[in-house]
């Protein structure tokens, strides 16, 4: 009540200690809508492919696992030149892949593609998550605006 009256708070003399720095995380959707039978198989083959070098493999022997692969990121424009003015990337894992398929509860196929050995859907969802394996410092942003 007293605080109300005098309208003022104690001051909680908070300060904010700098801990270092985190490792940076990014996340991307992608949407596909393919249109025939050889998006259908592109569109597959993507998504493997993302799947396949973000998990890691058996060493010989089966005993250990070995490192997954590594993503390097770039961003280009539609001359198909790298775009420095956009952010930058440093390599990085890619922790997680994601795949859903269809669009608001509805699900809806092609018909049988043989390559596939089933129907391919209509509208798929890549979502893709990566972490950056290097931390960023002022030096790495002077050298190469990540």
């Amino acid at each position: 009540a007293a605080q109300a009256i005098l309208r003022e708070v104690p001051n909680p003399h908070m300060e904010m200690l700098f801990k270092g720095v985190g490792f940076r995380k990014f996340s991307f959707q992608f949407m596909f809508y393919p249109r025939n039978q050889d998006e259908a198989i592109m569109a597959y083959n993507i998504i493997k492919v993302f799947k396949l070098n973000s998990m890691p493999s058996l060493s010989p022997g089966g005993r250990f696992y070995e490192y997954p692969n590594e993503f390097k990121i770039r961003v280009f424009s539609s001359e198909g030149q790298e775009n420095r003015y956009v952010h930058q990337f440093l390599p990085c894992a890619c922790e997680n892949v994601q795949v859903s398929y269809g669009e608001e509860g509805a699900f809806t196929t092609f018909e049988r593609i043989p390559q596939l050995e089933g129907n391919a859907p209509t509208k798929i969802t890549l979502q893709l998550e990566f972490t950056e394996l290097s931390l960023l410092d002022r030096n790495k942003i002077m050298e190469g605006g990540y």
